[in-house]
């Protein structure tokens, strides 16, 4: 029973020479523990002012829709698509395609920003190509629809489907029957 006691009192010995040998250690991680979960704090609160502020803006800016001044609109929805918002960046883009608020290159401009949002899954990121592609292939070369899309289908994307019936559609609208002929056969596959 005293040998069971002394192994007891001799690990609580050791348990206390170890804190006291490591005191400022063990003070200096607690201390940074304590920090980092304030920073991640103080993030969080921060994100979440943020997105306040980006929503209470994004309906200011549909309320001016409403009221026809579009180019206030189209000022808060452009400062929305480059706060890289995950939620109401996308939307804002939707806005200003929508009502007709910006002109070819910014709206491709709108695009890419959506694009390199840090966040949106590869899924969405496919979904906004395809609409870039979709939306600029009035004013780009044809050769440049089909490599966009070429690009698209070898991601292996949920998208394919779609990106393969576009660039069907597109170069039959174009007259192009033989190379929407080869991508029908490529789709089936």
């Amino acid at each position: 029973m005293t040998d069971q006691n002394n192994t007891e009192i001799e690990k609580k010995n050791t348990f206390f020479d170890f804190l006291k040998k490591n005191k400022k250690n063990i003070i200096y991680l607690l201390a940074i523990i304590i920090i980092i979960f304030f920073v991640f704090l103080f993030l969080n609160i921060k994100k979440d002012k943020d997105n306040k502020k980006i929503s209470e803006n994004f309906i200011k800016a549909e309320i001016l829709i409403k009221k026809n001044k579009k180019d206030e609109a189209k000022n808060i929805f452009e400062q929305i698509i480059k706060s890289k918002n995950i939620f109401y960046s996308p939307m804002a883009l939707s806005e200003i395609i929508e009502h007709d608020l910006g002109n070819n290159q910014e709206i491709t401009s709108y695009f890419d920003t959506i694009i390199s949002i840090r966040g949106l899954d590869k899924e969405k990121k496919d979904l906004f190509k395809l609409k870039k592609i979709i939306s600029t292939s009035s004013f780009i070369s044809q050769q440049e629809v089909i490599n966009q899309i070429e690009k698209l289908i070898e991601e292996e994307t949920i998208w394919r489907n779609v990106a393969f019936k576009f660039l069907i559609n597109y170069l039959e609208g174009n007259g192009e029957f033989k190379k929407a002929e080869k991508y029908k056969i490529l789709m089936k596959n």
